[in-house]
């Protein structure tokens, strides 16, 4: 992440899922596989546990072509329970809300 970058400035995508081996090739993590997608595309490969996400972070053309930091999460809750991971993630940060 650059370090000019500001807090506010960061974007979250997050990718839904459920955990576990017995989902994981279903339509129910399609979020997961997304976020894998663009984990794979911008060379990430370190993922952390936070907040109960699987988080990474990257960098995405913004819309102004500036490098934009992004953080990938993947809340590690069944799909109808995802919001309480992230809340807690973003809480923990001071990203807006909008950029989510």
């Amino acid at each position: 992440m650059p370090a000019s970058a500001q807090p506010n400035d960061i974007r979250l995508i997050c990718g839904l899922g459920n955990p576990g081996a017995e989902y994981e090739r279903t339509r129910h993590n399609a979020g997961f596989v997304t976020i894998d997608i663009l984990a794979r595309r911008a060379h990430a490969s370190f993922w952390k546990s936070e907040a109960g996400c699987m988080t990474c972070r990257i960098q995405l053309k913004g819309t102004d072509g500036e490098p934009c930091p992004v953080v990938l999460a993947k809340p590690q809750s069944y799909m109808n329970t995802s919001g309480g991971p992230l809340s807690t993630w973003q809480i923990g940060r001071a990203s807006c809300r909008e950029r989510v």
